[in-house]
């Protein structure tokens, strides 16, 4: 354990993504109130392997983004959540929650973020194409040669 770390257990998350739908709202047989919605977060894209690395990097998945169900029970962030629009960009907080519940066939599971902020980010866009390619040398035709 590094120096000032506590030895106590941490839930807490943090995703930076976007909203992939609207909101939905539930209303519980308790009487509780919820709000869900569903944000999609790009994977990192895996880094080359380096002698000094003790634990081996994974293969690349084909998969390139994870999906998080987040739930707010709290009437700030349900309120916030109902007012997301599909596309936009979001930092959610909160704690990883699994929630249990019975079927037809038993017992079914599932973990969530429950959420105790979230808040609109602007997107972060590439950088134009022309600010990426090196523009030709003034006076040089950019054509190819011989033509």
């Amino acid at each position: 354990m590094a120096a000032g770390e506590s030895s106590e257990f941490v839930n807490e998350v943090r995703v930076l993504g976007r909203v992939s739908a609207a909101a939905r709202e539930r209303a519980l047989p308790s009487g509780d109130t919820l709000v869900s919605v569903r944000v999609v977060v790009s994977r990192p894209v895996p880094r080359p392997a380096r002698r000094r690395d003790v634990v081996p990097v994974r293969p690349a998945s084909r998969v390139t983004v994870d999906t998080f169900e987040c739930v707010a029970w709290g009437k700030r962030a349900r309120t916030t959540l109902l007012s997301l629009l599909p596309d936009e960009h979001v930092v959610v907080e909160g704690a990883l929650r699994r929630r249990f519940w019975r079927t037809g066939s038993g017992v079914a599971s599932m973990v969530e973020i429950d959420v105790d902020r979230v808040r609109r980010v602007k997107p972060v866009r590439p950088a134009p194409r022309e600010a990426r390619c090196p523009s030709p040398v003034a006076g040089q035709d950019s054509a190819p040669s011989g033509q």
